[in-house]
């Protein structure tokens, strides 16, 4: 039998068994063997308890003098369960992964060096990789590779918006969505009295949707975008046309003189973020801002990279 066989196992059908491995007991019997390899990145979270029915169901066809073991991965790749007989074998995951990445490739090869005799690796994953490359692994001769797709009909990659922007001002909120087959996806925009919704198609590969609103309310606005029953919450500073921070040593005089704005004293000066955001803009009257001390210089920094003005 030739190395390097992978198929997909698709639908809800379970994995055909052969028996496949090194010869045994002095009869020429073979004893099969079979990994499972599970992914356990954030992405295929909600499906780790499909995935482990999935599991249970595939053992009952397995033959009673067979070895099991099961490896899972994610940035990283452990053995959970070495090759035990399959009545012995009980699943369980106590290695601690990064589950922000995905490397199928790194979880496929620890797999394969607990099969040097041959057998059947069965890989459990939503198909999503950001790690590694799952094409490199070289397949010995001797093992079957089977591979169990869970996935959802779409995928919400990512959200794209500014972190402040001012009342009024026209935001551009973009969303890109993942879609493996021709599928209808509704889009709902809620939150700070804004209310959008938009109906489209999605083709496979990645479709950007945009959504154009304009703040009704100042300050922090949460925002909800709903898709089919999936959310995602996300939130914007909204600054008032003339909320302006004025940085002086006078602050303490000034302050009654122009109530249009707030004035500090440069020892009062905000040393967060989150208390720069309600500003358009910081002014520094009679003193330079080089002046700051370490920490106020970096939340001054910040702001200016959020699109804040001095």
């Amino acid at each position: 039998m030739g190395g390097g066989l992978v198929i997909p196992c698709g639908g809800g059908g379970d994995v055909g068994i052969g028996f496949i491995g090194e010869e045994g007991g002095g009869r020429g019997e073979r004893i099969p063997r079979r990994v499972y390899v599970l992914d356990r990145s954030r992405s295929f979270h909600s499906y780790l308890l499909d995935a482990g029915r999935w599991l249970r169901r595939s053992l009952r066809k397995f033959s009673t003098r067979g070895e099991v073991g099961l490896v899972s991965f994610a940035r990283e790749a452990g053995v959970e369960v070495p090759l035990v007989i399959r009545d012995r074998f009980r699943p369980r995951l106590e290695n601690v992964l990064d589950t922000r990445f995905t490397d199928m490739e790194r979880g496929l090869s620890l797999a394969l060096g607990l099969l040097p005799f041959g057998g059947q690796v069965v890989l459990l994953t939503d198909g999503w990789e950001n790690r590694g490359k799952l094409s490199r692994v070289r397949i010995p001769e001797g093992v079957e590779v089977y591979v169990k797709f869970f996935w959802p009909p779409f995928i919400l990659e990512r959200v794209e918006f500014p972190s402040v922007v001012s009342l009024g001002e026209e935001v551009g909120l973009q969303v890109f969505l993942r879609a493996r087959d021709r599928r209808r996806v509704s889009l709902v925009l809620r939150g700070g009295g804004v209310r959008r919704r938009k109906v489209v198609w999605l083709d496979g590969g990645v479709r950007r949707v945009m959504f154009f609103f304009r703040p009704k309310r100042s300050g922090f606005q949460r925002y909800t975008l709903e898709l089919d029953g999936v959310s995602y919450r996300f939130g914007l500073w909204v600054r008032s046309e003339w909320e302006v921070l004025v940085v002086s040593p006078q602050a303490d005089i000034l302050r009654g003189r122009w109530r249009r704005w707030d004035w500090v004293l440069p020892s009062e000066f905000p040393e967060d973020l989150v208390s720069l955001l309600k500003y358009r803009c910081i002014f520094f009257w009679g003193v330079k801002y080089s002046s700051l001390d370490v920490g106020r210089w970096l939340s001054l920094r910040s702001f200016l990279r959020a699109g804040g003005g001095v």
